[in-house]
């Protein structure tokens, strides 16, 4: 599979603030994940767009991870990727949901299902990485 992992910790992202992620979806990515949490073992999002992994082809999954507990997994209603193309997704982070805008203009919620005051770590998994934001 194409693409690589990229990992940032200490970032100090509150509530309120936007991260803004920028990649290259490979034209042989079988799937590809967006990790946002307070480190790889307790995440408040994994998003995982998956072209065709597993048994399953052109859906996007979302999870939380706590304690290195896997929480119900979501299949939302929508999956707005390409192969071979370049994606940004800006996330927004509030103490009840986080909110993803992709760059086709869709927009989905997914829960934060236990309490986290502040993101410290972002993990992308899959992408020919391009750049990360927060505001």
């Amino acid at each position: 599979m194409g693409g690589e992992r990229v990992v940032f910790n200490n970032l100090e992202i509150k509530p309120g603030k936007r991260v803004e992620v920028k990649g290259y979806i490979p034209e042989d990515c079988k799937d590809f994940s967006v990790n946002l949490g307070k480190d790889e073992n307790n995440l408040i999002l994994h998003a995982n767009a998956r072209f065709d992994f597993r048994n399953d082809k052109r859906v996007l999954a979302c999870n939380s991870l706590k304690d290195c507990e896997w929480g119900e997994e979501v299949i939302m209603d929508i999956f707005p990727f390409q192969l071979g193309t370049e994606i940004s997704l800006s996330l927004t982070f509030d103490t009840e949901k986080v909110n993803m805008i992709f760059s086709t203009g869709e927009e989905i919620s997914f829960p934060v299902r236990f309490e986290l005051d502040m993101i410290n770590y972002v993990a992308l998994r899959g992408l020919i990485f391009r750049c990360l934001t927060s505001e």
